[in-house]
Parts: C-alpha cells; sequence; structure tokens
C-alpha cells in the first residue's frame, strides 16, 4: 500500500491521503496527534477495497511542532494488523509529501 499524506499548498492545514497500488481488502484506521498533546484523534476508519482518495482532513498544529498519523491496517481473514507511523513537521508555506508502503497498498 502507498499512502500519500500531503498538506495542500494553499491551506497549510488541509490535508489528504491517496491510496493506491491495493493488493487485497483491508480495514483501515487512521489517527492523528500533535507533540505536546495526549489525546489521539481519529481521522478515519473503514474498509479499503480499491485505489482511492479519502476525504480532505483538517488537522491544525502549532507552527514548528510535529504532526503524528497513525496507519493500521486490518487484511481481511488475519488476525493480526499492521501499523505504520509517521511524522511531519507543521510548516507555514509548502507542501509535505510522504509516500508508505505497508503490506496490501501503497498510501501517499
Amino acid at each position: 500500500m502507498s499512502i500519500e499524506f500531503f498538506p495542500t499548498q494553499w491551506k497549510p492545514r488541509l490535508s489528504s491521503i491517496i491510496i493506491s497500488d491495493v493488493r487485497s481488502c483491508f480495514d483501515l484506521y487512521i489517527s492523528s496527534y500533535a507533540s505536546g498533546l495526549a489525546e489521539e484523534f481519529e481521522l478515519f476508519h473503514g474498509d479499503i477495497g480499491e485505489p482511492c482518495g479519502l476525504r480532505r482532513f483538517v488537522v491544525a498544529v502549532t507552527l514548528d511542532r510535529l504532526l503524528h498519523l497513525r496507519f493500521s491496517l486490518l487484511k481481511r481473514g488475519s488476525e493480526r494488523s499492521e501499523e505504520v507511523a509517521c511524522s511531519l513537521t507543521a510548516q507555514k508555506y509548502g507542501c509535505k509529501t510522504n509516500e508508505i508502503y505497508v503490506g496490501p497498498a501503497s498510501f501517499s
């Protein structure tokens, strides 16, 4: 799986996730928290069966602080989930893209 997570250039707190190269169906859970905060927020939870773009998310983070994302995937018929985490630094302008490969698909 390839996950693309990027704040859009003109709205720094607006983010989107693109799921491509899906090899099998899986349950996806995405959560987020900012450095300095203990509370984790659910951004998405649902089944993925084909490449798609998820709705856009608005996440407010103090400049120069880290935004942490956690992706948890459970393949159909499996009892064990796979987890991937990534961190992005909040910037005033620009675009940041991370591409993540995990078992059944790619996220970007």
